[in-house]
């Protein structure tokens, strides 16, 4: 235990069970050494059960903490209202999107079913794949 020097703010007492906290500040043996640890070795952290001990300022009170950074405005124009084409856009998408769940479901779901597991993510992900290589390959979704 180090004690307190001019330059360091007292200790507050453990926020656990407010039995004095051993400074450790001034000689730390690494960053990754506590500041403070609780002089009562039966207060133990609850998440770990490790003895008590503090290595933010933070958690003993001596700074404020830092309050989250207010949200920086975005940098982007709001989404513009659908005009047709990207209506149509849309709708072949979702067209190009059902023929790859058809597909799989007609051809790959039955072999799926017969291995077990989890089928809804397996054709969600299968569904996927085949709509990604179908746009991949200059479909684009052009086909009704």
């Amino acid at each position: 235990m180090t004690p307190t020097t001019k330059a360091q703010a007292p200790l507050p007492p453990c926020s656990r069970c407010g039995s004095p906290l051993f400074d450790n500040r001034a000689d730390r043996a690494s960053s990754k050494s506590p500041l403070a640890r609780c002089s009562d070795v039966n207060c133990t952290d609850p998440k770990t059960g490790r003895r008590t001990a503090f290595w933010k300022l933070e958690e003993l009170g001596l700074v404020a903490a830092k309050q989250p950074a207010a949200p920086a405005a975005p940098k982007h124009e709001p989404p513009q209202p659908a005009t047709p084409d990207t209506a149509n856009r849309f709708q072949e998408v979702s067209r190009a999107h059902y023929r790859a769940l058809k597909f799989v479901l007609e051809h790959e779901a039955p072999l799926i079913q017969s291995l077990g597991g989890d089928v809804a993510s397996a054709v969600a992900a299968m569904t996927a794949t085949v709509f990604i290589e179908f746009h991949r390959n200059g479909n684009g979704g052009n086909h009704k």
